[in-house]
């Protein structure tokens, strides 16, 4: 039998107090469901997703073959593990169907980032509620954690960018066109014991036309196609219209020294941040463009239809090719797929840099976000136009790596990468002439010192070093991996 899809979660607070108390018990979280399947505390939320713990009868075996895995699980059985709540229970809070003996799930719930987030079972419903999925995470890695008086979540979804904006703000506002999408938002906010987030329903800034918030987060619809046929993906705006819009309209909602990330997808040519420059163009905000990959039009159609080839290959194949012979219409040759991050200064001469990254975030990066901000305003400044008045000091968990390569009988030493890992994914590629100045940085001195130390050593002219120095002192502060430490000495 098909899943009957639930109009939507109804949050009664004292059924939902009563299971957060009883899943908290049995240790249904990421680190029980961790254990059950045997993997490692580092292992990555979302790659737990494809296993399946164990049936040993305990409690927590029960709750996750019901809410993790999705699958029906006798009444007595349930009841046991679930007491002192009753099928009755499960059915009035619209979580469940009893049927044949057995509780069939009406939707999942499933631990990420220290919560536990309901949402829809695989449906191929046009409003259907995702729970967390990739590009949750990548949001959640790159919003900026400050705390602040309000913070708004733009198209919500199942609420868990609200809910993880709860930890640091005094109120959220998470807005959907979605009225199911709002519904399991409030029963997360429930669930989770999150009082202060609020829902609205709307499109896109039209609940909160004029107001101001110290964060912002969205993850919008922004998928470039010629379908509306999924809320959570479809925008039904033309090419990238959707990530331009949203990205322009969150910086007049910021309130002076706010946050906003945006998850985009954009159409390019051959420079991968013009369109976007052209988006924070006149905004009043300071930006950061990262840019995480480009891929071609084909392949992007084919990776948004994968669920399609497996369900209806015909369809599949001619889904692709409408997608495809929109994009050939439109022009479009290359897709960018990153972030915008935005932060609003009144007053000045706004800056923006573009950063190409060479892999996803692999963990939290507000205070990397924040770093490469800092060091921004350190570049435009007067401090940052007099690089050698400066010592710097370098982060800690980064890492260099260099290659040698064998050409015409002899080893060129490669450039030196620097990486942070975990990190928010930024490498810096720097002249393997400037490391023996780089690696003295740290030691309270300035740089023009460590320049007028290597010139001595090396027999070279100070000038020639200094460029060096400065181009790769430069690239590492601008990519966060070098702060300056400005009047060390005073």
């Amino acid at each position: 039998m098909p899943i009957r899809r639930i109009d939507a979660p109804r949050a009664d607070p004292a059924l939902i107090a009563q299971l957060r108390r009883r899943l908290a018990e049995i240790g249904f979280g990421e680190a029980g469901l961790r254990n059950a399947l045997g993997t490692g505390p580092t292992a990555d939320p979302l790659a737990l997703a494809t296993g399946q713990p164990a049936a040993d009868g305990s409690p927590f075996s029960t709750c996750a073959a019901l809410f993790w895995s999705g699958k029906p699980v006798p009444v007595a059985a349930a009841e046991e593990a679930l007491a002192p709540l009753r099928a009755a229970d499960f059915e009035q809070l619209g979580l469940v169907e009893v049927r044949d003996g057995s509780l069939h799930p009406l939707c999942a719930i499933r631990p990420a980032e220290g919560l536990l987030v309901a949402s829809d079972l695989p449906t191929t419903q046009a409003d259907c509620v995702l729970g967390v999925v990739p590009a949750s995470e990548t949001l959640a890695r790159l919003t900026v954690r400050r705390p602040g008086r309000r913070s708004l979540d733009l198209g919500t979804g199942c609420g868990v960018q609200g809910l993880l904006l709860a930890r640091h703000s005094e109120t959220v506002t998470a807005i959907d066109v979605n009225p199911r999408a709002l519904a399991f938002a409030r029963f997360n906010a429930a669930l989770n014991d999150v009082p202060q987030l609020e829902t609205r329903q709307g499109s896109w800034f039209d609940p909160v036309a004029d107001e101001r918030f110290d964060a912002i987060a969205c993850n919008p619809p922004y998928v470039i196609s010629p379908d509306a046929a999924f809320t959570y993906r479809d925008g039904g705006l033309p090419r990238d219209a959707v990530s331009r819009m949203v990205v322009r309209e969150a910086a007049g909602h910021l309130a002076e020294g706010g946050f906003a990330t945006v998850l985009c997808n954009w159409a390019h040519d051959d420079d991968w941040a013009a369109p976007l420059r052209d988006w924070v163009a006149g905004t009043g905000c300071d930006a950061l463009l990262l840019h995480y990959a480009t891929v071609p039009p084909a392949e992007y159609a084919a990776r948004w239809n994968l669920e399609l080839r497996a369900r209806a290959p015909q369809s599949y194949e001619a889904t692709v090719r409408r997608w495809t012979d929109y994009y050939a219409a439109q022009e479009i040759a290359r897709i960018g797929l990153g972030a915008v991050v935005l932060r609003r200064r009144a007053g000045a001469s706004c800056w923006l840099r573009a950063l190409d990254m060479a892999q996803g975030p692999s963990c939290p990066s507000s205070d990397a976000i924040l770093r490469l901000f800092d060091a921004g305003d350190f570049l435009e400044s007067d401090a940052g136009r007099n690089l050698g008045a400066h010592a710097y000091r370098f982060v800690d968990g980064h890492r260099v790596d260099q290659t040698l390569s064998h050409q015409a009988g002899a080893y060129v030493v490669g450039p030196a990468v620097f990486r942070c890992l975990p990190g928010i994914g930024v490498e810096a590629h720097v002249d393997p002439r400037a490391l023996d100045v780089l690696l003295e940085c740290g030691q309270h001195r300035r740089l023009d010192e460590l320049v007028a130390d290597a010139a001595q050593r090396r027999g070279e002219k100070a000038d020639e070093v200094r460029k060096l120095a400065e181009a790769a002192v430069r690239h590492l502060v601008e990519c966060g991996f070098l702060v300056p430490v400005v009047d060390e000495r005073a």
